[in-house]
C-alpha cells in the first residue's frame, strides 16, 4: 500500500476533523506542506476546508 492507500484506511475510522495539541486539523497539515494527494484524501472523507486551527488560520489560508 502507498501512504495515501494507507491514509484512507485509517480515515474510515477516525474523525478526519480533529485538531492535534497544536490545534491543526490534519487538513491544516496536508495544506502547508503541499501534499495534494493527501489533501484530495481528507477532502474525500469530509475533511472540512473552513475549520480554524492555531491563530484562526483554515487549511485554505496554507494552500493559498
Amino acid at each position: 500500500l502507498g501512504n495515501t492507500d494507507a491514509l484512507r484506511i485509517k480515515l474510515k475510522n477516525d474523525d478526519v476533523n480533529k485538531l492535534d495539541g497544536d490545534q491543526l486539523s490534519p487538513l491544516h497539515y496536508a495544506a502547508r506542506y503541499n501534499h495534494i494527494e493527501t489533501v484530495k484524501a481528507l477532502l474525500d472523507h469530509q475533511a472540512d476546508v473552513n475549520i480554524k486551527g492555531q491563530d484562526d488560520m483554515t487549511p485554505l489560508h496554507y494552500a493559498a
